[in-house]
């Protein structure tokens, strides 16, 4: 029995298990109807001696759920042996900006529809029960604090499971290539890959499945991942629990400025570092957003309006850090929202040994200040105040 059994990896492992000599399955999905693709991949397993039942149900609605194994049990079929789940469900937003309703309709699949599985097939005397989990329940996901809530809680299902005495494995999944929700979302299969999670082939993960028999753990992570890369790209990389995975580059330590650093340092006039720092960021934001032009950029318009996600904003801090070789907090993206304010932090804070805010005042005339945003004049005013107090003192 295989949730989310008609579509996506849910049934790239039906396939895969008829390969390997199963003849009888139980796929269940929401709507009980195949696409067009997978009926034609059904009735091939069928014309060559598969017996396969569909059946709608939701896996969060317990008594349908109980009612399917009800019925399987008092079927011809041969005794049920294994259980798939495979169901899930995606709705992503940062944290802050997630409603109920969607962080609960991506956790209820995979608590609810997990739990009722355990219920369910508790009575009877399975071989395997297996819950396809995902990577981001160890490492974490900006935007999917649901997706990893829900993946977090069928890891501790087959502890819990195991204790008393039942069989279970969580299978905590990378990036797999060409099904699910990577197969209709290349966008997201490529910001993956730029922060070092790897997209793997679906036959090849599940041909692994066997070797697994031999092992006692009950959660097992496999994933394609260029460690160092993802460090670079998350905080939690720090963490003593990725040390023996995250190698720290000898060549990035040794490394000398960052030439946006050394470019910036060779204008001696302070009026035009600024004006340069406020290009380069602008080329950065551009290059992220994928527009052909900083014109395009509105330098007070919010990242968010102008397309910016979640995922999206995690590469335009890490492309910053590199950029300038510096740290930004996890939140700078939602803290400085427009090129801006981006420009005066760097400005203010991270960059400020390199700005005279008093030279750069003076420099500009009655119409750059008139230019000015009014982050740039309070700044300019604060330090100038600062510095007239330290003379006075």
């Amino acid at each position: 029995m295989i949730t989310g059994g008609l579509s996506g990896f849910g049934f790239a492992a039906a396939e895969w298990l008829y390969r390997e000599g199963v003849r009888h399955f139980v796929l269940l999905s929401r709507s009980g109807r195949p696409d067009e693709k997978t009926q034609a991949s059904i009735d091939d397993m069928i014309r060559n001696g598969a017996e396969v039942l569909l059946r709608a149900v939701d896996v969060t609605d317990f008594q349908r759920l109980n009612q399917v194994f009800t019925d399987v049990a008092a079927s011809d079929l041969p005794p049920l042996k294994g259980v798939i789940h495979s169901a899930n469900l995606y709705a992503d937003a940062p944290l802050m900006e997630m409603q109920q309703e969607a962080f609960l309709k991506v956790v209820d699949t995979k608590v609810e529809g997990a739990w009722n599985l355990h219920l369910a097939s508790r009575p009877m005397d399975l071989d395997y029960f297996i819950l396809f989990s995902s990577i981001s329940s160890w490492v974490g996901n900006p935007g999917q604090a649901n997706y990893c809530a829900g993946n977090a809680f069928l890891d501790s299902l087959s502890a819990y499971r195991r204790q008393q005495g039942l069989p279970s494995l969580t299978l905590n999944w990378g990036a797999l290539a060409e099904v699910g929700f990577l197969a209709s979302h290349q966008e997201v299969n490529d910001h993956l890959q730029r922060i070092g999670i790897q997209s793997m082939d679906p036959r090849r993960a599940l041909e692994s499945l066997p070797m697994l028999n031999g092992f006692q753990q009950m959660n097992l992570c496999m994933a394609e991942v260029d460690w160092p890369t993802w460090a670079s790209f998350h905080e939690t990389g720090a963490s003593p629990k990725f040390s023996k995975l995250v190698q720290t580059s000898n060549a990035s330590e040794g490394s000398g400025k960052p030439p946006l650093i050394e470019e910036l340092e060779q204008l001696e006039d302070p009026q035009a570092r600024q004006l340069r720092l406020r290009e380069q960021i602008l080329e950065v934001v551009a290059g992220v957003l994928g527009v052909g032009s900083t014109d395009q950029i509105d330098l007070h318009r919010g990242l968010t309006e102008m397309g910016m996600d979640s995922m999206l904003a995690m590469e335009l801090r890490q492309r910053l850090q590199e950029a300038y070789a510096c740290k930004l907090q996890a939140t700078a993206m939602f803290m400085y929202p427009n090129v801006e304010k981006l420009v005066g932090l760097f400005r203010d804070q991270l960059l400020q040994g390199m700005f005279d805010s008093q030279e750069v005042v003076q420099e500009l005339g009655e119409e750059d200040l008139d230019d000015m945003s009014e982050e740039d004049l309070e700044g300019a005013l604060a330090r100038e105040l600062a510095e007239l107090r330290e003379s006075e003192q």
